[in-house]
């Protein structure tokens, strides 16, 4: 037996909560849907007609019943103590020796006892299925010297190509290398630690761009198709490239019965190296049994040794029954009840215990020789290190190539090591979400190890990397190479290897080097090589070119620039060491390794998503308790006065006359609102201390009016007016402002631009860096607007020096050395504001804390309510849809046969019945409709009269759900700055002034600040000085997430949140006053902007001023600050009080890399880029122009605050 909503679901026809069954309606809305259903049944054939009938899955799955199934923890385990005995020396023999058996065993029983409550099984199913992995071996490997890996997918072998063929390849590769001569080719990025001697991202095939013979063996430019993308299920955006694909060579079954290349292997000169050529494919003959049985593995069905049960099949009948017994009485109140019953979850779970079942025979067997051909991409690349650069950092996590190859398989092949330290080759496999209730942690935690937030990913082993190993893997599965060194600091070492990538046998259309003219210039003038482009080619190939404007054929510079294209594209980072440089397209495995370890969240997030990443949504009582409490908190000497019985009472009774409409509790919210306000005494004791900081209207934000004091304010009064003398006449106005707001500091200016801005890399070698795709995953849920690939602003570093912060790089646009005093006074003001900067960063990066909890949806009305409702909504339909005749529901069957996929894309969530129901109205006789009863249809409107009636009195059968205070859970994550290494902090000064002319400030718009390449986490604002000035204040409102309710249900949203229909997720949740003296810090999370001000006496002019700390997410280390890029203005170049700046040769390092180029920049070229830069900040989504208040119109405006 399930939960009880499981038996309360309806087999009716209509939508649960339809507030009217006007008959006209219903027809719009079944023909609307059956215009959908079309529509997305041609769309479906038209994709399906694309797809290829091919075994293997491939990598780069959009999550759906795509990708691997998730295995439970004790699974694991059994493959981990599989591997522990398989990979001894002489295993078959040894475990099927008793004493040698019982000894192993016991050391697992012992090792592992703690791990599972089901040891003796998973020994017992490890021992058997040894028996299974002895004769699967014996079967598909023989005597070819290949055993199973660490898991039944991989395969290992260190004998498998033959002592002789071993020399001659590393000799004749040693001429290839040689050819280079002092030109030799390393990776790019790799630091000249990773040679390049034959990889497929040299010359690779540009769509548009490159000629090839066709079918009819005519020369045409190959076009980018849709058949590309569509030729497996589910290819996620990320394994697809519109631009380039990687050239196999095509190889051919001989007479013999071995492979022989039929065409040429892309950068490697078939005629000079047709030696190398032989080698090569006897490498790969014999590496043929592994690679057969690794297909043959990924190509049948997966088979899991433990199935879990579902979701709530899990528990047993007597959890259940408790389980319903509580419900029944929630409305009373049963909410600590259910808490309990969940934490003891584990007392009520059903064995699931591991049990031997000889695993599913494989039902795909592959033989690769059974194919006329074979598309295989060939690499060689060298991995050397030296004494001045003795290590290997490692690589990142990948899968191989894209869809457009369709690699699905990978051979590897170290076939010479020296001087080097132990290496392996890691693997992991991101998988399917488990079959579990909605916010079922328990589950999850308990059989499959998964914490809330957790990625959908596990590392599943690692092969040492030594010389004559072949290791040979699906590219099911990401892998990277793990760091390793010299083990003799004094020599060189090496390791080489040779590559395989295996194309899908079945996918045919991939296009290999048969059907592609050589590109190279320098094998286009090669004699030798006349025969690879027959006939007139080269005549119908220039003419193709010269039509388009373009030189060829292709130069090696040329060639290199197309292959950092391709590197750019397929990779996230330009910098990756990676001999495999080639990441994983796909979404969650690819985003992974980018991600940071923070507890900040973002205000980027996509709303809608299967794990929240925005703020929940509050309910109505809880705004009330929270605009109550400030309106106490936001009076004079509130911490004495609400302890006053007296003062307490006459606020109650002033609460209860001007509340007591806006809630049904309003007697709970004050008790609530009471309890809280000690609450805050003691966190602004605890955090604020005596700092004269306070929490403000919210949890999230603090404020102070004396934090700096009045001298330290007066020098920077002084100081800036200093810059701002320096000027003269040429203010910088902020673009747009109306010449009402100088830019005195802006970070807009001069910021870091992609492509073009020199900075220091890690290794103290000037660079000029790519935008790394890897920016826009380093934080979960982010969404298009979040990241820009042209831009960033640069913070200053800050560094904790005696107890205090100071600045260790300058600030963009800030003279260190003409105004380093107003330093000195900036980082002084910067120290003043820690306490309430490290309180408002702990409540931001702490759990987020809801004082109500609205019950879900299925939850918040009584039992008694959904039976009434069911067994009205059962009347109903019986007398809609009364029963059809036999054929025709036979028809209507068929037809929801074969439409149920189709059905499924059309609307997730959609109740069966509404399917059903359309179905049923289309296949409906004309004259059916004409004869329906008259009694009918006054039976139907009596029927929908009492179900409106009834729903109008939803209220009375709410559960209660009453405010009842609670002490907020600590701070599970508490922030002090000074703890970390150094800070990044973007500084702004800016003053807004008018005139009589001018005497109005209109405000800004909503934003946030900045983008995920600076990952800001809060803002600190000191308004150091005004005069003349209206009162302004800076608003803040916030989105959320959806409440979980039910489609259609607009009572329950309406009722508990405060929203209708249409309305925006969005909520402004407040305000504080702009005010001399005063400073405001709030997170990142809130969307904020000024409210319009103007002058008091418009006869005179006024002005306010302000300092600005954008906080940069200290956790997120890879954010680019100024201590690493050379200043880019040309005054400062040229000034000799600047040369610290451009230690050693770093000025002719960069006119080097700028060659062409005018650098330094100007200040006239520094507007055009800020202009640039700000149409780019304040573009919004398409969808939402024209609508400021939509929730999530986050339009990163330049708002002077």
């Amino acid at each position: 037996m399930g939960a009880p909503i499981k038996s309360l679901e309806p087999e009716v026809l209509h939508d649960s909560d339809s507030d009217s069954n006007n008959s006209l309606t219903q027809l719009t809305q079944d023909i609307a849907w059956q215009v959908r259903l079309e529509a997305t049944r041609a769309e479906r054939a038209r994709i399906e007609a694309m797809q290829i009938n091919s075994p293997f899955s491939h990598p780069w799955w959009s999550y759906g019943g795509a990708g691997p199934a998730a295995r439970c923890l004790d699974e694991w385990l059994i493959i981990e103590l599989s591997w522990s005995i398989r990979s001894k020396n002489d295993w078959r023999r040894k475990y099927k020796d008793e004493e040698i058996a019982n000894k192993w065993k016991k050391e697992i029983t012992e090792q592992c006892k703690d791990r599972t409550k089901y040891i003796e099984e998973v020994i017992e199913y490890v021992f058997k299925e040894l028996e299974w992995y002895e004769k699967i071996e014996s079967r598909f490997m023989g005597s070819s010297g290949f055993e199973i890996g660490f898991n039944d997918y991989i395969t290992t072998s260190d004998n498998a190509v033959a002592p002789d063929v071993k020399e001659n390849l590393k000799a004749q590769v040693e001429l290839v290398v040689a050819e280079f001569g002092d030109d030799l080719d390393y990776h790019p990025g790799s630091d000249e630690k990773v040679l390049d001697i034959v990889h497929p991202s040299l010359f690779p095939l540009q769509y548009d761009k490159t000629p090839i013979i066709n079918d009819n063996n005519m020369v045409e430019l190959v076009k980018y198709k849709d058949e590309i993308q569509y030729a497996k299920k589910h290819v996620s955006q990320y394994g697809v490239s519109k631009y380039f694909s990687w050239l196999p060579s095509l190889l051919k079954l001989e007479d013999n019965g071995e492979f022989s290349f039929k065409s040429y292997i892309n950068n490697l000169h078939p005629v000079k190296h047709k030696d190398l050529y032989k080698t090569i494919e006897k490498v790969f003959n014999a590496i043929v049994p592994g690679l057969n049985y690794t297909l043959t593995r990924y190509a049948s069905k997966e088979d899991l040794r433990i199935n879990v049960p579902q979701g709530e099949d899990v528990y047993t009948q007597e959890y259940w029954d408790n389980f319903n017994e509580i419900y029944e009485r929630l409305s009373q109140g049963g909410d600590e009840e259910l808490e309990e019953l969940a934490k003891e979850k584990v007392k009520y779970v059903v064995e699931v215990k591991p049990e031997w079942k000889e695993p599913l025979e494989f039902d795909k067997v592959i033989d690769v020789r059974s194919f006329e051909n074979l598309k295989v991409v060939v690499k060689l690349a060298n991995i050397q290190l030296t004494s001045k650069k003795p290590t290997y950092n490692g690589g990142s996590w990948h899968v191989e190539g894209t869809i457009n190859e369709d690699i699905v398989a990978t051979v590897l092949y170290y076939y010479d090591v020296d001087n080097i330290s132990e290496s392996r080759l890691s693997f992991r496999t991101g998988f399917e979400d488990p079959s579990y209730d909605q916010g079922d942690e328990f589950y999850l935690k308990y059989f499959y190890g998964i914490e809330d937030e957790d990625v959908m990913v596990r590392n599943i082993g690692s092969i040492e990397a030594k010389e004559d190993r072949v290791v040979i893997f699906p590219n099911m599965y990401q892998h990277h190479v793990d760091p390793f060194e010299l083990k003799d600091k004094t020599k060189p070492g090496y390791r080489k290897i040779l590559c395989f990538f295996i194309i899908d046998p079945y996918h045919t259309s991939v296009i290999s080097t048969d059907k592609v003219p050589p590109q190279q210039d320098e094998w286009w003038n090669d004699e030798d090589l006349n025969y690879l482009y027959p006939g007139n080619t080269k005549e119908v190939v220039l003419q193709l070119k010269s039509s388009l404007g373009d030189d060829w054929p292709m130069r090696l510079p040329e060639a290199n620039n197309v292959r950092t294209q391709l590197m750019n594209e397929r990779s996230a980072a330009a910098d990756d060491e990676d001999e495999y440089e080639e990441l994983a397209r796909v979404d969650k495995l690819y985003s992974a390794q980018w991600r940071i370890d923070s507890p900040f969240p973002h205000p980027w997030w996509i709303p809608f998503q299967e794990t929240p990443a925005g703020p929940a949504a509050r309910c109505l009582d809880e705004w009330l308790i929270m605009e109550v409490s400030w309106s106490i908190r936001s009076k004079s000497d509130w911490r004495r006065k609400y302890k006053d019985k007296e003062i307490a009472n006459k606020w109650k009774k002033e609460i209860t006359e001007q509340c007591k409409d806006r809630t049904k509790y309003i007697v709970e919210v004050i008790e609530y609102v009471f309890k809280e306000l000690e609450w805050y005494e003691k966190i602004e004791s605890r955090f604020m201390g005596s700092s004269g900081f306070e929490i403000g209207f919210n949890d999230y934000i603090t404020t102070s009016d004396k934090a700096v004091d009045k001298e330290l304010k007066q020098t920077l009064i002084t100081q800036v007016s200093q810059v701002v003398a320096e000027f003269g006449d040429d203010l910088d106005y902020h673009p747009g402002s109306d010449e009402k707001v100088v830019d005195i500091v802006h970070p807009s200016l001069f910021p870091l631009k992609y492509n073009i801005t020199p900075i220091v890399d890690t290794e103290n070698v000037i660079k000029i860096p790519e935008y790394n795709r890897g920016v826009q995953f380093v934080k979960k849920g982010l969404d298009d607007y979040s990241k820009t690939e042209k831009f960033q602003w640069i913070p200053a570093l800050l560094k904790v020096e005696d107890g205090k912060f100071c600045f260790k790089s300058y600030i963009n646009n800030l003279h260190p050395v003409k105004h380093k005093d107003l330093y000195e006074t900036i980082a002084n003001i910067f120290n003043a504001i820690i306490p309430g900067l490290n309180y408002t960063l702990t409540r931001y990066a702490s759990k987020e804390f809801l004082r109500i909890n609205i019950p879900d949806h299925h939850k918040a009305y009584s039992l008694e309510y959904l039976e009434i409702r069911e067994e009205l909504r059962k009347v109903l339909c019986n007398i809609i849809y009364k029963d059809e005749d036999e054929d025709e529901d036979d028809d209507d069957d068929d037809d929801e046969d074969q439409d149920e996929d189709a059905e499924q894309d059309v609307e997730q969530g959609v109740e069966e019945g509404v399917e059903q129901g359309v179905e049923q109205g289309e296949n409906e006789d004309e004259d059916e409709d004409e004869d329906d009863d008259d009694d009918e249809d006054q039976d139907e409107d009596a029927v929908q009269q009492e179900i409106d009636e009834f729903e109008e009195r939803k209220s009375e059968y709410l559960v209660g759900v009453k405010p009842k205070w609670k002490e907020p859970p600590e701070f599970d994550k508490v922030i002090d700055v000074s703890s970390f290494e150094n800070l990044k902090v973007i500084v702004k000064l800016a003053n807004i002034q008018l005139t009589p002319d001018k005497p109005t400030y209109d405000g800004g718009t909503w934003h946030v600040e900045g983008t995920i390449n600076e990952d800001i986490i809060a803002t600190v604002l000191y308004y150091y000085d005004m005069d003349n000035i209206s009162e302004s204040r800076l608003s803040f409102r916030t989105g959320f997430e959806d409440p979980n309710y039910q489609q259609h249900d607009s009572f329950y949203p309406e009722y508990f949140y405060g929203l209708k229909d249409e309305d925006p997720m969005v909520r402004n949740i407040g305000s504080v006053e702009a005010k001399k003296d005063r400073v405001i810090i709030f997170p990142n999370m809130y969307q904020h902007h000024v409210d319009p001000f103007e002058l008091k006496d418009k006869t005179k002019s006024g002005y306010r001023k302000i300092l600005c700390f954008f906080i940069i997410d200290p956790y997120h280390t890879s954010v680019v600050s100024s201590d690493k890029v050379p200043p880019q203005q040309q005054t400062w170049w040229n000034d000799e009080d600047l040369k610290h700046l451009y230690p050693g040769n770093t000025k002719e390092d960069i006119l080097k890399l700028k060659q062409g180029q005018t650098w330094p920049m100007s200040l006239e070229e520094a507007y055009t880029i800020r202009k640039e830069f700000m149409d780019e900040r304040t573009e919004k989504p398409e969808d939402i122009k024209g609508d400021p208040d939509h929730s999530f119109a986050r339009v990163f405006s330049f708002c002077e605050h």
